[in-house]
């Protein structure tokens, strides 16, 4: 039995990406992971870098068009971050994890940085996992989020999400 790595694209290699924004010169924010494909059951992580001390918002639009804010959340309230410090999230102090699940495919996180503490959003409910389920599209809440707070700079991830399917050779 041979494993092969089965997604909407077909077969798929494993790659790393960066991706930058700007916000004048004051403020960039870098998301970065480690791969941008990942297997059922496998925990999600990345890394965010900002070039001046900020405040951080994370949410996580999956495949069936869910939203998920996973920073602030229940356990962290905010998310502040040192000038040119990478920050590996989910962290193992924090006790949450993204575990990939069904259903799979195209996801994106994107991350909002701002130099002061962001305003919180409505239409949030709690989940058991300690983030917070947005009732509305990446769209609304992108809306919404930029009216709150307009001096925020955003930056997005594409990942993929998949199960390892096996096929006899």
């Amino acid at each position: 039995m041979e494993k092969i790595l089965e997604s909407s694209a077909g077969t798929i290699e494993k790659t790393a990406e960066t991706k930058t924004e700007t916000a004048g010169e004051a403020l960039q924010l870098t998301l970065t992971a480690d791969k941008l494909i990942f297997c059922k059951k496998e925990r999600i992580h990345f890394s965010v870098t900002a070039t001046s001390a900020s405040y951080l918002t994370i949410i996580y639009s999956m495949a069936d068009r869910s939203i998920v804010q996973l920073y602030p959340n229940d356990k962290q309230k905010e998310l502040k971050l040192e000038a040119g410090k990478t920050y590996r999230l989910p962290n193992n102090d924090s006790g949450l994890s993204i575990e990939v699940a069904e259903p799979f495919g195209k996801e994106t996180i994107i991350a909002y940085a701002q130099q002061k503490p962001p305003e919180s959003i409505d239409n949030l409910t709690k989940t058991p996992s300690g983030f917070y389920l947005y009732n509305g599209t990446a769209e609304r809440y992108h809306e919404t989020f930029s009216v709150k707070n307009p001096a925020s700079v955003q930056s997005s991830l594409r990942i993929e999400t998949f199960s390892i399917q096996e096929h006899e050779k």
